[in-house]
């Protein structure tokens, strides 16, 4: 006999044209993703893309939700994440090179017993001004589109805003986004900020 306990969970996919960005709709979260496809594409910003078409998508879902009489959802949290490639070769050369790059770290000083770290995982996690967290995580890998060597620099700030209503959520979701451009600056160091031309 099978019994089957629960449908499985499902999701849906929209890509736009250029395939840079990603609509995820679950059954527990709603979730917009840009990303870098052939590796030339313009960095969008936040305040002028990233959060005008998330907001244009969420108000879209709720009105679908309206017109077809079902109850809009109850959101418990919401997150901003920045994945961030460091190349090897560009930003490092080996794993005690991590010193170099962020603030967190501390390693390859010639008269110490641990001087060269064979490899490199961080996982940091800092309460925000506000209910919420922001985590900073760096991890090696391979990226796909190129196959070059990378450590991946993640910033993640999530929380639960004060209500569902969609102003509440891009409230919080400004408030992630502060905390994760200045959790970036605080964690990386002054000779990344100057290779990237970036102003403290």
């Amino acid at each position: 006999m099978i019994q089957i306990v629960g449908a499985p969970a499902l999701r849906g996919w929209f890509v736009d044209e250029p395939e840079t960005r990603l609509l995820q709709l679950q059954d527990t979260r709603f979730v917009h993703n840009w990303r870098k496809v052939s590796g030339m594409e313009a960095y969008p910003r936040y305040e002028d893309s990233i959060r005008p078409t998330f907001e244009k998508e969420w108000s879209r879902f709720i009105r679908f939700l309206h017109g077809e009489k079902i109850a809009g959802p109850e959101v418990v949290e919401c997150e901003v994440t920045y994945i961030n490639h460091l190349e090897r070769g560009r930003e490092w050369q080996e794993f005690a090179d991590v010193g170099r790059m962020l603030t967190v770290w501390r390693n390859g000083e010639s008269n110490t017993l641990l001087a060269k770290a064979k490899h490199v995982t961080l996982q940091a996690t800092y309460p925000m001004a506000k209910d919420g967290t922001l985590a900073v995580t760096l991890q090696p890998g391979v990226r796909n589109r190129d196959a070059k060597e990378i450590l991946q620099l993640q910033l993640s700030a999530k929380g639960k805003p004060s209500s569902s209503a969609t102003e509440d959520l891009m409230e919080y979701f400004d408030h992630a986004h502060e905390w994760v451009v200045r959790g970036f600056a605080d964690v990386t160091t002054p000779e990344m900020h100057r290779l990237w031309g970036r102003k403290r």
